[in-house]
């Protein structure tokens, strides 16, 4: 399917969505921001709003997805201090898990 006709349909399901906080409708959000080439507001959204979401929703596997998104991210954008606070996050997170489990 053409982007401009998968943007379209993602668009027209936006705007119908009654859940948005909803996990699907944050995906589907992440999928119009990027495929309208719009890079920083996709980054933006993810570190604004999806990893938020995702980590207090308890979800480890996609907190740690998006964090490793963000983290290159931040690495290729030569914003060091933002990829370091990640990673310490993210070290704490699991050294906690080690001492409680």
């Amino acid at each position: 399917m053409p982007a401009n006709k998968l943007l379209d349909l993602s668009l027209e399901a936006l705007r119908r969505s009654d859940l948005v906080e909803d996990a699907s409708y944050m995906e589907l959000e992440l999928q119009c921001v990027i495929l309208q080439g719009q890079e920083k507001a996709y980054y933006q959204m993810i570190e604004e709003r999806v990893l938020p979401y995702y980590r207090e929703l308890g979800s480890k596997y996609l907190a740690e997805r998006y964090e490793e998104i963000l983290f290159q991210y931040y690495m290729d954008h030569g914003e060091k201090d933002k990829a370091l606070h990640l990673a310490k996050n993210r070290f704490e997170t699991q050294t906690t898990t080690l001492i409680s489990g």
